[in-house]
């Protein structure tokens, strides 16, 4: 274990990837029971939703022509809320669509 950790360590730094804390939460999933699994899922759903409605004009504009705020999305069944992202969407609104910053990924353990 050491040395494999080792390995993406040295990875890490060269690529300048965050692959040892991905490794690292992976494994301490590993023991989580499965309300803190779902309990993980909800936090970052929360935290997704909350992103896109920030920095993105069209989700911004989705949400608010639905009368949906990020609150109103706190767990997997209240996505429905949100109309899909069809096709046609994407091929005119694409500019609307991407983020105004980079994403940020929050690795919290429960």
């Amino acid at each position: 274990m050491i040395r494999g950790t080792i390995a993406i360590r040295c990875f890490d730094l060269v690529k300048k990837t965050r692959i040892l804390k991905y490794y690292k939460l992976f494994r301490s999933t590993l023991k989580w029971s499965s309300g803190q699994v779902r309990q993980y899922q909800e936090e970052r759903l929360k935290d997704i939703v909350k992103y896109a409605y920030e920095n993105s004009t069209f989700y911004r504009q989705r949400f608010e022509e639905n009368n949906i705020t990020p609150d109103h999305i706190r767990k997997s069944e209240d996505l429905c809320r949100i109309p899909p992202l069809t096709r046609l969407d994407l091929q005119e609104y694409c500019e609307k669509i991407k983020t105004s910053g980079g994403i940020k990924i929050h690795l919290k353990s429960s």
